[in-house]
């Protein structure tokens, strides 16, 4: 395993201190990965890839990329997203691990553990799924390049209020008043609207997961098990917006005109992996 070559800004002891205190550390994401925490002040405090192997860098803080020239601006937000989209799939993949391990001891008829039990229970109901089958297909990820697309087109490459004020990378709405929430400016006839707002990168993208897996994306859901190409993908999101094909044609624009494909290949770096 390859040495560890950068400092994180936080200690390990006072990210837990600051971190857990305002809400910010994620279930169980530690579990499978050492993230690491950097304040941003500005744009230059968000580290460069290196490589295909990224250090799991978790950003905090409030950070506005619209003064950046348009092609500084897409960079900077790459760097600042990719870690976060890269850790949730750590998380998420070692989730769907332990689905199919316990699926499998049901199929043995195995006792199952009250931990494994709650595990299950909870998870099935986050993703509305109704057996293990179906949340492990609703736990299938998708091309990285995807998710950095529409993070992109929801964000303004992370120019949006909703990025900036509340790490909301993906355009996902508040329903309820029990979660943090941000009240949009243009209302919807006479009802207010308002989009969530997340401690960091972290939750909005384990919010856009469960979005895909719990709303009108069955066949998009189906397809990403047989492909990974994103073109293919793509056309498959049109309810993900209400401009359903025109979105459709704006993503795959995003994704071939910012040369996301490429991003597929990156990984963590396994020196951080647990």
């Amino acid at each position: 395993m390859k040495s560890r070559t950068w400092k994180p800004v936080m200690s390990a002891v006072l990210a837990v201190i600051l971190l857990s205190g305002c809400g910010m550390r994620e279930e169980g994401v530690e579990r499978y990965v050492d993230v690491q925490y950097r304040l941003v002040d500005s744009p230059d405090d968000i580290m460069p890839l290196q490589g295909e192997e990224v250090l799991p860098v978790i950003y905090t803080g409030q950070i506005d990329l619209g003064d950046l020239q348009p092609e500084k601006r897409k960079q900077k937000f790459v760097q600042m997203m990719l870690p976060s989209i890269l850790i949730v799939n750590k998380y998420l993949r070692g989730v769907r691990e332990r689905v199919d391990r316990i699926a499998s001891k049901s199929r043995r008829q195995l006792w199952l553990r009250s931990a494994d039990k709650d595990f299950l229970r909870r998870w099935m109901d986050a993703y509305r799924a109704s057996d293990m089958e179906q949340l492990k297909d609703k736990l299938e990820l998708h091309p990285v390049s995807i998710v950095l697309g529409q993070a992109a087109l929801e964000s303004g490459w992370g120019s949006s209020r909703f990025f900036i004020e509340g790490n909301n990378a993906f355009g996902v709405w508040a329903f309820g008043r029990n979660k943090p929430r941000i009240e949009a400016n243009r209302a919807r006839g006479n009802k207010s609207v308002y989009l969530r707002k997340y401690h960091s990168l972290i939750g909005s993208v384990l919010d856009y997961y469960r979005t895909i897996a719990r709303g009108p994306y069955s066949e998009f859901r189906h397809r990403r098990g047989l492909t990974d190409d994103p073109l293919v993908l793509t056309s498959l999101l049109y309810n993900y917006s209400e401009s359903r094909g025109r979105y459709v044609r704006k993503l795959q624009s995003v994704i071939r005109d910012g040369e996301l494909e490429k991003y597929d290949r990156f990984i963590i770096d396994p020196a951080y992996l647990k």
